[in-house]
């Protein structure tokens, strides 16, 4: 009976014994970055040719030139400007075509703003994939020579900046 008492002691102190439970806990930190990407799409319209009064009096107007598509996880600005103060001819055309001539706004937007060498605010939006409404869009271009130029092909960049407000 001794031995059998013992062996049941020795087996209830086994599993009873090593039965012991731990808890403990970790922590961490984790670093994001401000991060925004742009993404711009030109249509074959950015290209094209004002012939006739009417184009050359009252301007032409390339409706959805452009899109827009920007991923930020912060708020951020567009801001765009012209390379340079003119318009280069590719031929013996004016050198004094000035950028001005350019106004862009968002599309259904009332209002151009026209190009010059200094950066123009184009548009602004909140964080967030280009699914969350307002962040891709087009962009709407109003091209006015008049009749002060000579009829040649005409190039100038314009650079589109995407930014923290």
């Amino acid at each position: 009976m001794k031995k059998l008492l013992l062996v049941v002691i020795v087996i209830l102190s086994t599993q009873y014994g090593f039965s012991q439970s731990f808890t403990g806990s970790t922590s961490g930190t984790i670093t994001i970055s401000s991060l925004q990407n742009l993404s711009v799409t030109t249509g074959s319209s950015i290209a094209t040719t004002i012939s006739g009064t009417s184009g050359l009096a009252s301007g032409t107007i390339l409706t959805n030139c452009t899109t827009f598509a920007i991923k930020s996880n912060i708020l951020w600005l567009l801001e765009f400007n012209a390379t340079s103060s003119y318009f280069t001819p590719s031929g013996s055309g004016s050198t004094t075509m000035p950028c001005s001539i350019i106004g862009l706004r968002v599309n259904g937007g009332s209002t151009f703003t026209y190009a010059s060498t200094s950066v123009q605010s184009l548009k602004t939006g909140n964080r967030g994939n280009t699914s969350l409404s307002g962040n891709t869009f087009n962009i709407d271009m109003y091209l006015n020579p008049g009749f002060s130029y000579k009829g040649d092909v005409y190039t100038i960049s314009i650079l589109y900046t995407l930014t923290h407000p």
